[in-house]
This record gives C-alpha cells, structure tokens and sequence, in this order.
C-alpha cells in the first residue's frame, strides 16, 4: 500500500460575463432630434403669424376699397341732385355738399338726407342767394294804359304757292328790260309778278 495520496481537485470558480450596455429605456429624446423638432415648430409659428399678418393687411385693404366707394357713389348722387336743379358751377355744388357733411356731423345719427336737408336750406341766408339765382326771372306785368309787345308774326307757308311760274325770290330787282322780256313770254302780260313789278317801278319813280 502506497504513501502517496491523491490530491482533491477543488471546482473553479465560474467566469463572471462582463455587462453589456442596455439601450436607454427611459423615455429621452437625442438632443439633436429635439433640436430639429424644436426648429419646425418655430418655423411654423412664424408662418402663421405672417399669414395672420397678410390677411389683416387684406382686410384693412378692402375696408378701405368699399368705404372709398361708398364715399363716390354718395357724392356722384349729390352731384346729380344738384345739376338736376340747376347748379352748373362745381364750385357751388362742392359748397353745399361740405356744408351738408358739417351739418350732417353735428347732428350725428339724427342727420337727415342730403334731398332733404338741402330743401329745408332755401330760406337759410347763408344758401338762399344760390337758390335766388336759379329761379326763372319774372315778367313784369304792363303798367295800366300801356298796351303789351305783341310778338312777332310767324311767317307760314309760300307766296309763290299754286302759281305757274318758277318761284323767284321777292328780293329780285325787275328792271324795264326784265319787265319786256317778262310780257314777251306772258304774250303782252305781266305774269305771275305783276304786282312786285309795279310796286318796284313805282319805288323807282318810273310809274305813279
């Protein structure tokens, strides 16, 4: 029998793994994401604002636009108004259309219409001597005894009417020798102008 004894083999230790890295689970965004997203929501904003911005100038545009139309159209009425009773001056009109906007100011939203306030304004002082000088000038009646100027006759019709002979201004001149050469045709007569020949030769003292 041996001396010699066995050596008791001891296990080793099992190897420890080294830990790996675990993504990150705790809901964080990477800076250069939120960067990006934070940028867009920036650039979003300032176009909103200069669409806002846009439709503002828009509007305050087109409130202008209507207010000047409504202006035209209610001036180009007064004008018309005027002109139809007789206001040809532009500057009369342009005076009673101011004077009317001053009143109409005063009295605010009691204000009546231009039609209106301008045919209450005929006996104002201020207004009357515009309105004296567009109405018809009178005649005045004839003093008592005098007899008035009958008016001239209208001439009607031709004297030379229904007469054989050509018409003839009565203004012609008949001398002797057209009177000859007249009664030549008219077999010894004096035609159709018998009367202005005579009256004529009378004038001339040729015939009493």
């Amino acid at each position: 029998m041996s001396d010699e004894t066995t050596p008791t083999l001891t296990p080793a230790a099992p190897a420890i793994a080294a830990p790996t890295q675990q993504p990150q689970t705790n809901g964080s965004i990477p800076r250069a994401r939120l960067n990006e997203e934070i940028s867009k929501r920036q650039e979003a904003f300032s176009t909103r604002d200069s669409a806002l911005t846009r439709v503002a100038d828009l509007e305050a545009q087109l409130h202008q636009a209507q207010s000047s139309l409504s202006q035209t159209q209610t001036t180009n009425s007064q004008e018309m108004h005027l002109m139809g009773l007789g206001f040809k001056a532009e500057s009369v009109r342009r005076f009673f259309r101011r004077e009317y906007q001053a009143a109409a100011q005063e009295s605010g939203d009691s204000a009546p219409a231009f039609n209106d306030w301008l045919e209450s304004s005929k006996a104002d002082p201020l207004y009357s001597v515009h309105f004296d000088r567009m109405a018809p000038p009178t005649q005045q009646a004839p003093l008592a005894g005098t007899i008035a100027p009958a008016s001239p006759a209208t001439y009607v019709g031709n004297p030379d009417a229904g007469t054989s002979q050509p018409v003839v201004h009565q203004s012609r001149e008949w001398t002797v020798e057209d009177i000859r050469r007249e009664r030549a045709k008219s077999s010894g007569k004096l035609g159709a102008h018998r009367d202005i020949m005579i009256a004529q030769l009378k004038a001339q003292g040729i015939i009493s």
